[in-house]
Parts: structure tokens; sequence; C-alpha cells
């Protein structure tokens, strides 16, 4: 789920032109609320939960993997670019 929200944003900003673009359109705004949510709920259960700390720890680490895995997408795209701008050093001679 979190892999598909990386590529439509991924493909989104390429399509962002401007000099100044504000930091919070890497995301659409639609996905601001399902953030919110998510941090919400983990609050909640960490603090009123039933459920034992053990079990709430296999959910967390399930989700944080998966949001870690989504975000590098965002590593390997950046990074791509990053490398797209700069000189190639091999093609460079010493003068």
């Amino acid at each position: 789920m979190f892999r598909r929200f990386a590529d439509q944003n991924i493909i989104r900003i390429n399509g962002l032109t401007g000099e100044r673009i504000c930091i919070f359109t890497f995301q659409r705004w639609t996905n601001y609320p399902l953030v919110l949510i998510m941090i919400s709920m983990g609050i909640i259960l960490r603090l009123y939960s039933p459920i034992p700390k053990p079990y709430l720890a296999i959910l967390s680490l399930g989700i944080g993997s998966s949001l870690f895995l989504a975000s590098l997408r965002y590593y390997r795209y950046s990074t791509n670019i990053i490398s797209e701008d700069e000189p190639s050093q091999r093609n460079r001679t010493d003068q």
C-alpha cells in the first residue's frame, strides 16, 4: 500500500514545475488525513490499548517496515536525480 503511494507521489513530483515549490507537495493533500489517522491510532494504541505491548510491537514493526521500504523508493529516485545533475568524473579531463 505504501509503495503505491510512493510511486504515485514520485510521478506527481516529476510533473511539478516552478522555482519555489512548497515542501508539503511531496504528497497529495488527500494523503495527509491518512497520516494524521495513523499517528493518532499509534498514540491511542500505545496509551490506551488492552492489547499487550509485545503484540503492538509486532504491529508497529510491520507498519514501520512498510514505511521504510516505501521510503527507499524516494531515496532511490532522489539519488538518481542528483547523479544525473553532476558531471561524470570519468569524462572529465585534467588540465
